[in-house]
């Protein structure tokens, strides 16, 4: 199946989420950074690769043209370093509402927290130099782009992971990316897991602080107490209890 593709064009002001544990928290507002890992840390194997019918495409092209696929597999290697190592990623939850399995996968129900932000105020605050919403398709798809210009291989996973709904953004290394494009070898050993990456404003980025389902209260008084240890007692007063702890009976009334 042929499927046309780029990055859908996302509002500005919608609603995106980044669930973590609370030490790490504890650890962004004390550097008032951000981390970002390189895709080579994340769990999924496939990740920095495109799919799978652009290899596919490369090898019929070398073969209709009467060229060495060694040259093009260079080229290849050259693309998947870039993406896998290259760059530096951050990836956020798009929705209007919490997540139950964001917060048992990264949240760490019941002590973690999740941010609540928007695409505008993330990028005012932490000046990726690329934000898109990823792309998810199905392995077995002829994948066409509609532009020269297509989507980043940075935005593609399969279908498996569409509901976690992702929003990335990224920063190059640039140092690294020039050794990578002279096809240099690169060592995993040898290069920094990912980057911190300064906020801005802490409190222009959080606009809610959600403090997972299930935590006690002294748990929510601990991140609410955190928070005024750093001087963010505005950030403080965000601090709320997730909507899941309602009670059924409570929308009953």
């Amino acid at each position: 199946m042929k499927m046309d593709t780029a990055p859908d064009r996302m509002d500005e002001n919608a609603t995106i989420w980044h669930y973590m544990r609370f030490t790490k928290f504890a650890s962004m507002l004390d550097t008032h950074s951000l981390f970002f890992p390189r895709p080579f840390k994340f769990d999924d194997r496939w990740e920095g690769r495109p799919p799978p019918c652009y290899l596919r495409n490369i090898k019929k092209h070398a073969e209709a043209h009467d060229m060495s696929f060694a040259e093009c597999d260079e080229e290849f290697t050259i693309r998947l370093n870039i993406n896998k190592y290259g760059r530096f990623v951050n990836c956020w939850h798009i929705g209007d509402d919490e997540c139950d399995a964001m917060w048992r996968l990264y949240g760490l129900a019941p002590e973690g927290v999740a941010i609540q932000s928007t695409i505008r105020s993330a990028k005012k605050c932490l000046h990726p130099d690329m934000a898109e919403p990823v792309i998810y398709y199905d392995p077995g798809d002829d994948i066409r782009s509609k532009s020269i210009f297509g989507p980043s291989d940075i935005l593609f996973k399969r279908t498996c992971f569409s509901w976690e709904r992702e929003f990335r953004l990224w920063i190059d290394d640039d140092e690294l990316l020039t050794r990578i494009r002279k096809n240099e070898e690169i060592k995993e050993g040898e290069i920094s897991p990912g980057k911190l990456v300064k906020i801005e404003d802490i409190q222009k980025l959080i606009r809610r602080l959600v403090v997972a389902p299930g935590a006690s209260d002294s748990f929510v008084k601990l991140v609410k107490g955190v928070c005024s240890a750093y001087g963010r007692t505005l950030l403080a007063s965000r601090v709320e209890r997730s909507y899941s702890d309602r009670l059924w009976d409570s929308f009953t009334k």
